[in-house]
Protein backbone atom coordinates (compact mmCIF):
# COMPACT_ATOMS: atom_id res chain seq x y z
CA UNK A 1 0.00 0.00 0.00
CA UNK A 2 2.85 2.38 -0.41
CA UNK A 3 2.65 2.48 -4.31
CA UNK A 4 2.70 5.73 -5.82
CA UNK A 5 3.78 5.16 -9.48
CA UNK A 6 3.01 7.23 -12.41
CA UNK A 7 -0.88 7.54 -12.57
CA UNK A 8 -1.73 6.00 -9.41
CA UNK A 9 0.15 8.73 -7.95
CA UNK A 10 -2.03 11.36 -9.81
CA UNK A 11 -4.80 9.95 -9.20
CA UNK A 12 -4.02 10.14 -5.38
CA UNK A 13 -2.99 13.79 -5.26
CA UNK A 14 -5.83 14.45 -7.35
CA UNK A 15 -8.25 12.83 -4.60
CA UNK A 16 -5.90 14.22 -1.81
CA UNK A 17 -6.40 18.09 -3.44
CA UNK A 18 -10.02 17.94 -4.12
CA UNK A 19 -11.52 15.63 -1.25
CA UNK A 20 -8.78 16.13 1.61
CA UNK A 21 -9.34 12.71 1.88
CA UNK A 22 -6.24 9.88 1.37
CA UNK A 23 -7.27 7.36 -0.99
CA UNK A 24 -5.51 3.87 -0.51
CA UNK A 25 -3.59 3.18 -3.95
CA UNK A 26 -5.63 0.47 -5.94
CA UNK A 27 -3.58 -0.97 -8.28
CA UNK A 28 -1.88 -3.85 -6.40
CA UNK A 29 -5.33 -4.69 -4.21
CA UNK A 30 -7.20 -4.61 -7.55
CA UNK A 31 -4.95 -7.03 -9.27
CA UNK A 32 -5.08 -9.24 -6.05
CA UNK A 33 -9.40 -9.15 -6.10
CA UNK A 34 -8.95 -10.30 -9.88
CA UNK A 35 -6.51 -12.95 -9.55
CA UNK A 36 -9.02 -14.60 -6.71
CA UNK A 37 -11.80 -13.86 -8.75
CA UNK A 38 -14.29 -16.85 -9.63
CA UNK A 39 -16.71 -14.82 -11.56
CA UNK A 40 -17.66 -16.15 -14.77
CA UNK A 41 -16.71 -13.18 -16.45
CA UNK A 42 -13.42 -13.34 -15.45
CA UNK A 43 -11.85 -12.58 -18.93
CA UNK A 44 -14.28 -9.20 -19.33
CA UNK A 45 -13.22 -8.58 -16.36
CA UNK A 46 -9.56 -8.69 -17.20
CA UNK A 47 -9.76 -6.38 -20.38
CA UNK A 48 -12.07 -4.08 -17.82
CA UNK A 49 -9.48 -4.15 -15.16
CA UNK A 50 -6.16 -3.20 -17.59
CA UNK A 51 -8.00 -0.98 -20.01
CA UNK A 52 -6.09 2.34 -20.51
CA UNK A 53 -7.97 5.44 -21.38
CA UNK A 54 -7.06 7.03 -24.35
CA UNK A 55 -10.13 9.30 -24.78
CA UNK A 56 -9.13 13.19 -23.55
CA UNK A 57 -11.98 13.82 -21.09
CA UNK A 58 -12.77 14.81 -17.87
CA UNK A 59 -12.97 12.55 -14.86
CA UNK A 60 -16.37 14.85 -13.48
CA UNK A 61 -17.63 13.74 -16.61
CA UNK A 62 -17.76 10.15 -16.54
CA UNK A 63 -20.34 8.17 -14.94
CA UNK A 64 -19.47 4.10 -13.72
CA UNK A 65 -21.79 3.71 -16.79
CA UNK A 66 -19.57 5.61 -19.03
CA UNK A 67 -16.57 3.98 -17.81
CA UNK A 68 -17.49 0.45 -18.84
CA UNK A 69 -18.56 1.89 -22.54
CA UNK A 70 -15.46 3.38 -23.02
CA UNK A 71 -14.44 -0.30 -23.37
CA UNK A 72 -16.87 -0.88 -26.26
CA UNK A 73 -17.24 -4.52 -25.36
CA UNK A 74 -18.64 -7.76 -27.32
CA UNK A 75 -20.04 -9.30 -23.90
CA UNK A 76 -23.41 -7.69 -24.09
CA UNK A 77 -23.93 -10.19 -21.19
CA UNK A 78 -21.45 -9.09 -19.00
CA UNK A 79 -22.68 -5.47 -19.05
CA UNK A 80 -26.35 -6.72 -18.30
CA UNK A 81 -24.46 -8.31 -15.40
CA UNK A 82 -22.61 -4.81 -14.34
CA UNK A 83 -26.24 -3.40 -14.83
CA UNK A 84 -28.04 -5.95 -12.51
CA UNK A 85 -25.16 -6.15 -9.62
CA UNK A 86 -24.26 -2.68 -9.34
CA UNK A 87 -27.09 -0.08 -7.80
CA UNK A 88 -28.22 2.83 -9.93
CA UNK A 89 -27.24 5.74 -8.31
CA UNK A 90 -23.80 4.27 -8.08
CA UNK A 91 -23.57 3.57 -11.43
CA UNK A 92 -25.10 6.90 -12.26
CA UNK A 93 -22.50 8.69 -9.95
CA UNK A 94 -19.94 11.02 -10.94
CA UNK A 95 -16.48 11.78 -8.97
CA UNK A 96 -16.14 15.47 -8.78
CA UNK A 97 -12.52 16.01 -10.00
CA UNK A 98 -11.82 18.28 -12.39
CA UNK A 99 -8.91 16.82 -14.56
CA UNK A 100 -8.15 14.62 -17.65
CA UNK A 101 -8.73 10.65 -17.62
CA UNK A 102 -6.61 10.65 -19.71
CA UNK A 103 -3.91 7.18 -19.48
CA UNK A 104 -5.76 6.30 -16.19
CA UNK A 105 -6.40 2.69 -15.92
CA UNK A 106 -10.33 2.09 -15.47
CA UNK A 107 -10.50 0.13 -12.82
CA UNK A 108 -8.13 2.51 -10.97
CA UNK A 109 -11.08 5.41 -11.74
CA UNK A 110 -14.01 2.65 -10.92
CA UNK A 111 -12.54 1.82 -7.64
CA UNK A 112 -11.58 5.39 -6.56
CA UNK A 113 -15.48 5.86 -7.74
CA UNK A 114 -17.17 3.47 -5.13
CA UNK A 115 -14.68 4.49 -2.48
CA UNK A 116 -16.25 8.27 -2.47
CA UNK A 117 -19.65 6.49 -2.28
CA UNK A 118 -19.50 4.50 0.60
CA UNK A 119 -16.63 7.50 1.95
CA UNK A 120 -15.22 3.96 3.58
CA UNK A 121 -12.36 2.05 2.10
CA UNK A 122 -13.24 -1.38 3.62
CA UNK A 123 -17.02 -1.17 2.57
CA UNK A 124 -15.60 -0.41 -1.25
CA UNK A 125 -12.91 -3.25 -1.09
CA UNK A 126 -16.28 -5.54 0.26
CA UNK A 127 -18.20 -4.64 -2.49
CA UNK A 128 -15.57 -5.17 -5.18
CA UNK A 129 -15.61 -8.97 -3.35
CA UNK A 130 -19.05 -9.40 -4.20
CA UNK A 131 -18.93 -7.90 -7.48
CA UNK A 132 -15.61 -10.05 -8.63
CA UNK A 133 -17.06 -13.44 -6.80
CA UNK A 134 -13.61 -13.39 -4.62
CA UNK A 135 -13.08 -16.22 -2.99
CA UNK A 136 -10.92 -16.21 0.16
CA UNK A 137 -10.67 -12.18 1.34
CA UNK A 138 -8.12 -9.51 0.51
CA UNK A 139 -6.84 -7.39 3.25
CA UNK A 140 -4.94 -4.14 2.74
CA UNK A 141 -1.85 -4.17 5.03
CA UNK A 142 -2.98 -0.53 6.18
CA UNK A 143 -5.03 2.50 4.52
CA UNK A 144 -3.24 4.88 5.90
CA UNK A 145 -0.80 7.04 4.12
CA UNK A 146 2.15 4.66 3.98
CA UNK A 147 4.85 6.67 1.76
CA UNK A 148 8.36 5.27 2.30
CA UNK A 149 11.89 6.31 1.60
CA UNK A 150 15.31 4.44 1.46
CA UNK A 151 18.36 5.05 3.45
CA UNK A 152 21.60 4.56 1.10
CA UNK A 153 24.74 3.00 2.40
CA UNK A 154 26.67 6.76 1.26
CA UNK A 155 23.48 8.69 3.74
CA UNK A 156 21.63 10.16 0.50
CA UNK A 157 17.96 9.83 1.03
CA UNK A 158 15.02 8.22 -1.57
CA UNK A 159 11.63 8.96 -1.67
CA UNK A 160 8.99 7.53 -2.93
CA UNK A 161 8.48 3.73 -4.54
CA UNK A 162 8.64 5.30 -7.82
CA UNK A 163 11.58 6.77 -7.53
CA UNK A 164 13.45 3.77 -5.07
CA UNK A 165 11.97 0.81 -7.46
CA UNK A 166 11.45 2.32 -11.20
CA UNK A 167 13.29 5.41 -11.37
CA UNK A 168 16.46 3.87 -9.56
CA UNK A 169 18.53 6.85 -10.38
CA UNK A 170 21.18 6.08 -7.60
CA UNK A 171 24.39 4.43 -7.26
CA UNK A 172 24.77 2.85 -3.46
CA UNK A 173 23.02 0.11 -1.90
CA UNK A 174 20.24 0.40 -0.14
CA UNK A 175 20.86 0.25 4.10
CA UNK A 176 17.81 0.65 5.23
CA UNK A 177 13.94 1.29 5.01
CA UNK A 178 11.42 3.73 6.63
CA UNK A 179 8.08 5.19 6.47
CA UNK A 180 8.71 8.72 5.57
CA UNK A 181 7.54 11.17 8.29
CA UNK A 182 3.87 11.65 6.60
CA UNK A 183 3.28 8.65 7.01
CA UNK A 184 4.70 7.24 10.51
CA UNK A 185 0.92 6.88 11.91
CA UNK A 186 0.47 4.18 9.40
CA UNK A 187 -0.88 1.18 11.77
CA UNK A 188 -2.32 -2.01 9.69
CA UNK A 189 -6.04 -2.95 9.93
CA UNK A 190 -7.68 -4.80 12.55
CA UNK A 191 -7.93 -7.38 10.07
CA UNK A 192 -4.39 -8.05 9.47
CA UNK A 193 -4.12 -8.33 13.17
CA UNK A 194 -6.78 -11.01 13.75
CA UNK A 195 -5.39 -12.91 10.01
CA UNK A 196 -1.97 -13.08 11.87
CA UNK A 197 -2.96 -14.10 14.86
CA UNK A 198 -5.32 -17.27 13.93
CA UNK A 199 -2.35 -18.26 10.62
CA UNK A 200 -1.18 -21.54 10.78
CA UNK A 201 1.37 -20.55 7.83
CA UNK A 202 2.37 -17.31 6.24
CA UNK A 203 3.94 -16.91 2.93
CA UNK A 204 5.85 -14.34 2.24
CA UNK A 205 5.94 -13.85 -1.53
CA UNK A 206 8.45 -12.88 -3.62
CA UNK A 207 8.32 -9.05 -4.88
CA UNK A 208 10.93 -6.10 -5.06
CA UNK A 209 12.47 -6.75 -1.61
CA UNK A 210 12.23 -3.16 -0.44
CA UNK A 211 9.47 -1.47 -2.05
CA UNK A 212 6.72 -4.60 -2.25
CA UNK A 213 7.78 -6.57 0.73
CA UNK A 214 9.58 -4.81 3.21
CA UNK A 215 7.20 -2.34 2.39
CA UNK A 216 4.64 -4.02 4.37
CA UNK A 217 6.75 -4.92 7.14
CA UNK A 218 7.63 -1.56 8.38
CA UNK A 219 3.61 -0.42 9.16
CA UNK A 220 3.49 0.43 12.90
CA UNK A 221 2.43 -3.06 14.89
CA UNK A 222 3.02 -5.58 12.23
CA UNK A 223 6.68 -6.75 13.38
CA UNK A 224 5.79 -6.85 16.39
CA UNK A 225 2.57 -9.45 15.59
CA UNK A 226 4.38 -11.38 13.19
CA UNK A 227 7.31 -11.95 15.81
CA UNK A 228 4.59 -13.47 18.36
CA UNK A 229 2.69 -15.60 15.90
CA UNK A 230 2.82 -19.30 16.61
CA UNK A 231 2.42 -19.72 12.58
CA UNK A 232 5.25 -21.24 10.43
CA UNK A 233 6.70 -18.51 8.15
CA UNK A 234 7.46 -19.27 4.63
CA UNK A 235 9.38 -17.30 2.14
CA UNK A 236 9.71 -17.84 -1.61
CA UNK A 237 12.87 -16.10 -2.99
CA UNK A 238 13.33 -13.79 -6.31
CA UNK A 239 14.19 -15.41 -8.83
CA UNK A 240 16.37 -12.46 -9.91
CA UNK A 241 17.68 -9.36 -8.90
CA UNK A 242 16.81 -5.90 -10.28
CA UNK A 243 19.03 -2.97 -10.58
CA UNK A 244 19.64 -1.01 -8.28
CA UNK A 245 17.16 -1.88 -5.69
CA UNK A 246 19.28 -5.62 -5.23
CA UNK A 247 22.03 -5.44 -7.19
CA UNK A 248 24.39 -8.20 -6.33
CA UNK A 249 22.15 -9.63 -3.59
CA UNK A 250 22.40 -13.37 -3.23
CA UNK A 251 19.51 -15.62 -2.21
CA UNK A 252 21.11 -15.19 1.59
CA UNK A 253 21.10 -11.74 1.24
CA UNK A 254 17.73 -11.86 0.41
CA UNK A 255 16.71 -13.76 3.60
CA UNK A 256 18.78 -11.54 5.74
CA UNK A 257 16.90 -8.60 5.22
CA UNK A 258 13.32 -10.46 5.39
CA UNK A 259 14.36 -11.99 8.71
CA UNK A 260 16.02 -8.67 10.22
CA UNK A 261 12.69 -6.56 9.15
CA UNK A 262 10.59 -9.61 10.63
CA UNK A 263 12.86 -10.00 13.91
CA UNK A 264 12.64 -13.36 13.34
CA UNK A 265 13.87 -16.75 11.75
CA UNK A 266 12.32 -18.17 8.79
CA UNK A 267 11.46 -21.76 8.46
CA UNK A 268 11.32 -22.45 5.08
CA UNK A 269 12.66 -21.07 2.08
CA UNK A 270 11.99 -22.34 -1.47
CA UNK A 271 14.37 -21.08 -4.04
CA UNK A 272 14.91 -21.57 -7.71
CA UNK A 273 17.95 -23.72 -8.59
CA UNK A 274 17.93 -23.55 -12.08
CA UNK A 275 19.08 -21.37 -14.69
CA UNK A 276 17.69 -21.29 -18.13
CA UNK A 277 19.30 -20.87 -21.12
CA UNK A 278 18.62 -18.00 -22.70
CA UNK A 279 18.63 -16.91 -26.78
CA UNK A 280 20.03 -14.02 -27.47
CA UNK A 281 16.58 -12.32 -28.04
CA UNK A 282 15.18 -14.07 -24.76
CA UNK A 283 18.17 -12.24 -22.86
CA UNK A 284 17.59 -8.76 -24.40
CA UNK A 285 13.63 -9.62 -22.87
CA UNK A 286 14.82 -10.10 -19.63
CA UNK A 287 17.17 -7.34 -19.58
CA UNK A 288 14.53 -4.99 -20.02
CA UNK A 289 11.91 -6.19 -18.09
CA UNK A 290 11.17 -3.29 -15.61
CA UNK A 291 10.92 -6.14 -12.52
CA UNK A 292 14.61 -6.69 -14.03
CA UNK A 293 16.15 -4.32 -15.66
CA UNK A 294 19.59 -5.50 -16.71
CA UNK A 295 19.90 -7.93 -14.48
CA UNK A 296 20.31 -11.54 -13.71
CA UNK A 297 19.55 -14.99 -11.92
CA UNK A 298 20.68 -15.29 -8.27
CA UNK A 299 21.15 -18.88 -6.45
CA UNK A 300 21.18 -20.44 -3.06
CA UNK A 301 25.49 -21.32 -3.04
CA UNK A 302 26.68 -24.40 -0.62
CA UNK A 303 28.09 -21.98 1.86
CA UNK A 304 24.64 -20.21 2.02
CA UNK A 305 23.10 -23.39 2.19
CA UNK A 306 25.12 -24.31 4.89
CA UNK A 307 24.71 -21.49 6.79
CA UNK A 308 20.82 -21.60 6.67
CA UNK A 309 20.43 -25.45 7.74
CA UNK A 310 22.97 -24.35 10.70
CA UNK A 311 19.40 -22.74 11.58
CA UNK A 312 17.62 -25.54 11.01
CA UNK A 313 15.99 -23.13 8.54
CA UNK A 314 14.34 -25.76 6.20
CA UNK A 315 15.00 -25.46 1.76
CA UNK A 316 12.94 -26.48 -0.61
CA UNK A 317 15.33 -25.96 -4.42
CA UNK A 318 13.86 -27.12 -7.64
CA UNK A 319 13.30 -25.26 -11.44
CA UNK A 320 10.77 -22.78 -10.44
CA UNK A 321 11.06 -20.60 -13.55
CA UNK A 322 8.35 -19.58 -15.64
CA UNK A 323 8.92 -20.49 -18.91
CA UNK A 324 6.81 -17.74 -19.89
CA UNK A 325 8.16 -14.51 -18.46
CA UNK A 326 11.27 -16.09 -18.27
CA UNK A 327 12.14 -14.19 -14.17
CA UNK A 328 8.44 -14.98 -12.41
CA UNK A 329 7.66 -18.43 -10.64
CA UNK A 330 5.71 -20.83 -11.99
CA UNK A 331 2.73 -20.69 -9.88
CA UNK A 332 1.52 -24.02 -9.90
CA UNK A 333 5.20 -25.52 -8.83
CA UNK A 334 4.79 -22.94 -6.16
CA UNK A 335 1.21 -24.42 -5.30
CA UNK A 336 2.01 -27.86 -4.89
CA UNK A 337 4.99 -27.03 -2.77
CA UNK A 338 2.68 -24.92 -0.58
CA UNK A 339 0.47 -27.59 -0.52
CA UNK A 340 3.34 -30.27 0.42
CA UNK A 341 4.79 -27.89 3.69
CA UNK A 342 0.97 -27.88 4.87
CA UNK A 343 -0.29 -31.34 4.38
CA UNK A 344 3.55 -32.83 6.15
CA UNK A 345 3.34 -29.93 8.90
CA UNK A 346 1.70 -31.08 12.04
CA UNK A 347 0.60 -27.31 12.94
CA UNK A 348 -2.27 -27.32 10.42
CA UNK A 349 -5.49 -29.51 10.98
CA UNK A 350 -7.01 -31.00 7.82
CA UNK A 351 -10.34 -31.66 9.97
CA UNK A 352 -10.95 -27.46 10.37
CA UNK A 353 -9.06 -26.49 7.33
Amino acid sequence: MSDDWRTTWVLMNLYNTTFWTHLPPPWDLRRCLFSLSFSRYKNDFSKYMEYEITDDVFINDLTISDLFALVKPENLDFLSFIQTNIKKEILDFKLSIRASAKWHKMWNLLMANIFHNFWDYNKMIDFMHDLLEVRGTIVPVTTCKAYIKAKLIDWTIIEKQDNISNVANYNSPIQNLELMSCSTDAKQEEKVKEAIKNADFIVVWPGDIYTSVVANLIIWDIRYDLRNSHAKLIYISNNTNKWWETNWLRVLDFINVIERYLSKKLDYVIVNNYLPKLSNEEQEKLSKNISVKWWDYVFLDEFDKYLLLSKNTKIIEDDFIDKISLYKHNNIKIAETLLDIMKTNPVISTETK
